[in-house]
């Protein structure tokens, strides 16, 4: 009876351990050492961020993507062409994951919602990887689509909060970005509009800033080292579910008066991918920027194979901004 006394007791020990760790972590970053502004790149806490920085202001446009429009737009220069833009960026987030992101920017009455994705991801079945109540709500009524089993809850992110909390107390330890930063020119610093609230990885190492404004800074001006085998796309390859998605989200948009553009994003990685001819302008029911081939082949814009450095992020901005006048 002892015996079982002392494994009961071990266990809620243990069970407790497990709860206590990262609720407490949490606490202690969130109470003592995040600063004003700081986020969590969690499609849910992104949309949080973008609330609480576009209370009261009128948006012209809100970018809707991956890391890439975290880390490609700079709102600086945007807003010195007159604009207020919002980058709501989340790392490795595709189309599927949209709908979320496409509501609560709806929520803000931008001018423009400009839905930032790879041509890849029209040839990629549907796969949420960050799903929300939202989302979910989205698919079954719209597809049908099965999406319960990935979170416990949509709004009690334990886990989430925990490896967030847990990467931001290392990196502060580290301390390095005063190092990295002060190792380029600050005439080409000072047009990143960066206030660092999170560092991520070492000098010598692909580095990233995050920025209390919602973007991100990536560093470094290493070759990129293009994969060239050819991957052939071919028009029956495209995925239906995809486009009536993405024309299911440009028709939500629209429905409030707001106006939707499609980008499709540079990136090194696909730079060798052929794609059967695709009149994609006829098939998506928005205007489309094709960037696809934007600058895929100077390196010295990039940072590695998906993302462009500050350099590259400049020049990446201002293109956008030819497009923007268009209108």
């Amino acid at each position: 009876m002892q015996k079982y006394k002392k494994i009961v007791v071990l266990n809620i020990s243990i069970f407790f351990s497990l709860i206590s760790i990262p609720v407490l972590t949490i606490f202690i970053s969130y109470q003592f050492l995040f600063p004003e502004g700081f986020f969590f790149e969690d499609k849910y806490f992104r949309s949080l961020h973008m609330q609480n920085a576009l209370k009261d202001k009128d948006v012209d446009i809100i970018f809707i993507g991956s890391s890439h429009t975290q880390s490609h737009i700079s709102s600086k220069i945007f807003k010195d062409s007159g604009y207020e833009v919002y980058t709501y960026g989340r790392p490795a987030m595709e189309l599927s994951d949209f709908p979320l992101a496409v509501k609560k920017s709806i929520e803000i009455k931008p001018k423009y919602i400009y839905l930032m994705i790879t041509l890849d991801d029209l040839y990629s079945p549907i796969h949420l990887k960050y799903p929300t109540y939202e989302d979910r709500i989205f698919y079954d009524e719209n597809f049908s689509y099965n999406t319960y089993n990935e979170y416990l809850s949509d709004k009690f992110r334990i886990k989430d909060l925990f490896r967030e909390s847990k990467k931001f107390l290392i990196n502060k330890c580290k301390n390095m970005h005063p190092q990295y930063l002060n190792s380029y020119d600050s005439n080409e610093t000072n047009k990143i509009d960066c206030e660092i609230v999170h560092w991520r990885g070492d000098v010598g190492k692909r580095s990233a800033a995050l920025c209390s404004n919602g973007n991100t800074i990536a560093f470094d001006n290493q070759i990129v080292i293009v994969n060239k085998s050819i991957h052939k796309y071919f028009a029956n390859q495209l995925n239906k579910e995809k486009i009536l998605l993405l024309n299911k989200l440009i028709s939500d948009i629209q429905n409030k008066g707001i106006i939707p553009i499609v980008v499709f994003e540079p990136s090194t990685i696909h730079s060798y991918n052929q794609y059967s001819h695709q009149d994609y302008d006829s098939i998506i029911d928005a205007k489309i920027f094709h960037l696809s081939n934007f600058n895929i082949q100077n390196n010295k814009l990039w940072t590695d194979q998906a993302h462009f450095n500050i350099f590259g992020r400049e020049s990446y901005t201002n293109e956008l901004i030819k497009k923007c006048k268009t209108f």
